[in-house]
């Protein structure tokens, strides 16, 4: 999906920098079409349903949960 993201925002004659930061730029990219690898579409995807996905990482999912269990 980088190279995806990468060669989208530089597909301009703005300047990319400034070009990346319009709701513009990100509206067009979410309507662009791709297939993903097969490799990267089975971790996703398991007997037909989409699978959840995290960027978090374990310590900050920790972290969250402490805090939430404290409460107010």
């Amino acid at each position: 999906m980088c190279y995806i993201v990468n060669e989208h925002i530089r597909d301009t004659t703005k300047n990319v920098t400034e070009w990346c930061k319009k709701k513009e730029c990100w509206e067009n990219l979410k309507e662009k079409e791709y297939l993903l690898p097969r490799n990267i579409e089975d971790s996703y995807v398991k007997d037909g349903v989409v699978q959840s996905y995290d960027s978090r990482s374990k310590d900050e999912i920790e972290t969250i949960s402490f805090c939430v269990e404290k409460g107010y």
